[in-house]
């Protein structure tokens, strides 16, 4: 049978074998234990003939199944018989389809109906496998319609007097701790994704890069070395969860992962209070219980285009922040600047689309950057464009300036250059200890360039535009023909390329040919030094902001070659790489040097 065949006839056949079956029950909306929600079983129907799921696929991205889906239950397997994929406008369905194995679907494909072999009669709850650590699994779907039992205990978190004030905190440099834990019906503790937490400088992932997670009796823990607040997020279910990390503080978030995805991805989920789902410990466990009850703040003001609207709007929440008498005074102060937070950061957002001047007319009104309270919230010198406009000083301010020249100095670092110690003199002694340590890296990363004594030559990032990069460079090599490669160290054609030309440019030693390297950020930077020590040429790793204004790349992608000729004109300018492609290079260099 070919495939076009197969594509009309399979959802006749899908609807003879239901339309034969004798309907014996059906579950709507049943909960289920453990998963994260991109694939969320809405129907459940029970016959002698087969079991069939109605599936919904929450997440927006592509999406596709695997031969290997199928459901388990009490030690069994039921393999998957056949499968309907169905297109949705605004609720109502536009197309259906055969399911194919492998095929990629869009967002718009959204539900799937799914005919397995028929679950045995006392089954009382099974998973859904599409694949072994598959985002798509979830596990113990229940058969009965109720709902799983609550698990958690009240919070240990210290109990502060209902009228005692959010007090301040001081920026330090430290540890920051949170551990996680997953408990599951059967009394076990499940691993936690986490993702987002990022070193302040470098850009490299904290979390694994360092090492520095690890599991104490099945519990999640993070640890992060960090000198202001650092916001983690925990995707359960459709929702993605920001807690809250702060040098000196550890918390720990009791997680009823059956509560959450009952609640987040089910209708009848929203009849479960949120502290069903939750519980923290630890010294900021309350202001933890805030922020995650008050999640949806920032998508809210994201949504609104102006100024005046959204200052109502934060009022508005302020106001049922300060009513609400589940909150003692200090998680009302700390809700407070929250929402501030989040004016702020989309009243500036408004103000670079040219939507409002950045000059806030309520900016005095604000407690926000004014006093060690904020500190709750900065990470970064993000606000530091509000307080130059609206002339707010003080710590908060100082603090960011300070954040902004370690940074730029880190970015200098970051490109292999070895700052003297006279370069620190101007940063605040709370950045120095990360800041030596990637001054360290950097020196250890030259020292041994040289001393492997290669061809390889890493580059400081020239003073000039990204438009005039390209040029700049030409211009530093007259006479020569000029050979550039566009790459980054994840782009597996980029490397290809790279490895097909390396042997082969060896004939050009000594000729007046120049190979150019150019990446960016996005390429790690400890993978960047490694990789360019067997790849004979200049190297440059720029600043994102840099590359996106390379004139000559024209928003294309990668991997992207330039040739020069000897008088700097440019002769080829190619994107994307196939095999054996290089002899095409090759042959137009070597016209070049005639």
């Amino acid at each position: 049978m070919n495939k076009s065949m197969f594509q009309m006839i399979a959802p006749i056949v899908a609807i003879v074998i239901l339309g034969s079956c004798t309907r014996e029950r059906v579950i709507e909306y049943p909960v289920f234990e453990r998963g994260n929600g991109n694939f969320a079983t809405r129907t459940v129907e029970l016959n002698e003939e087969a079991t069939v799921l109605g599936i919904h696929r929450g997440s927006r991205s592509d999406w596709s199944l695997s031969a290997k889906t199928h459901l388990e239950a009490d030690g069994k397997q039921y393999a998957l018989i056949e499968g309907t994929v169905f297109t949705r406008k605004e609720g109502e369905v536009v197309h259906s389809e055969a399911l194919e194995y492998g095929k990629t679907y869009t967002r718009e494909q959204d539900s799937v109906s799914l005919v397995f072999e028929p679950l045995h009669k006392q089954c009382k709850r099974f998973d859904f496998i599409e694949e072994e650590g598959s985002d798509f699994n979830h596990y113990g779907v229940r058969l009965d319609g109720k709902l799983y039992p609550f698990l958690l205990k009240e919070s240990d978190y210290p109990s502060y007097p209902q009228t005692e004030p959010l007090q301040p905190i001081v920026p330090c440099y430290g540890t920051a701790t949170v551990t996680l834990n997953m408990y599951k019906q059967d009394g076990t503790i499940d691993e936690v994704p986490m993702f987002g937490l990022n070193n302040k400088f470098s850009n490299e992932r904290y979390l694994n890069f360092h090492g520095n997670s690890y599991s104490i009796e099945a519990s999640s823990v993070y640890n992060m070395i960090a000198f202001g607040v650092s916001l983690p997020v925990i995707p359960i279910g459709y929702d993605q969860f920001v807690l809250m990390m702060l040098p000196g503080f550890h918390t720990t978030m009791d997680i009823d992962a059956a509560a959450v995805l009952t609640k987040s991805v089910n209708p009848r989920g929203e009849q479960i209070p949120l502290d069903k789902c939750f519980k923290f410990s630890g010294p900021i466990g309350d202001l933890q219980e805030v922020r995650v009850h008050e999640r949806w703040i920032f998508n809210t003001f994201r949504k609104i285009a102006d100024a005046d609207t959204l200052w109502h709007v934060a009022q508005e929440k302020i106001a049922a922040i300060k009513n609400n008498k589940e909150y003692s005074r200090r998680q009302k102060e700390f809700g407070r600047l929250l929402i501030e937070h989040s004016y702020v950061n989309q009243y500036t957002v408004l103000a670079s689309k040219g939507k409002c001047a950045l000059k806030d007319k309520h900016a005095s009104e604000l407690r926000y950057l004014k006093d060690g309270c904020s500190f709750y919230f900065i990470g970064n010198d993000s606000p530091l464009a509000y307080a130059y406009a609206n002339d707010i000083k003080g710590e908060v301010t100082e603090w960011m300036e300070g954040y902004r020249r370690a940074r730029r100095l880190s970015k200098r670092m970051l490109q292999m250059e070895v700052m003297p110690e006279e370069a620190f003199d101007t940063i605040p002694e709370l950045f120095h200890a990360e800041l030596k340590c990637l001054n360290d890296s950097a020196k250890v990363a030259v020292e041994r360039l040289r001393a492997q004594n290669k061809k390889s030559i890493i580059k400081d990032t020239p003073s000039c535009s990204g438009e005039e990069f390209v040029s700049r460079v030409v211009s530093e090599c007259p006479g020569k023909v000029v050979f550039f490669d566009f790459w980054a160290t994840w782009c597996a054609p980029c490397k290809k390329g790279i490895n097909e030309m390396e042997g082969a440019k060896k004939k050009y030693e000594g000729k007046p040919v120049v190979f150019v390297y150019v990446t960016n950020e996005t390429s790690p930077s400890a993978t960047w030094v490694r990789e360019t020590d067997s790849m004979h040429g200049i190297h440059y790793r720029l600043p994102n902001t840099m590359w996106e204004d390379i004139k000559e790349l024209n928003g294309g992608g990668i991997p992207h070659y330039l040739i020069f000729d000897r008088h700097g004109k440019k002769v080829l300018d190619n994107t994307g790489y196939s095999t054996g492609l290089y002899k095409d290079f090759f042959e137009e260099i070597d016209k070049l040097l005639l």
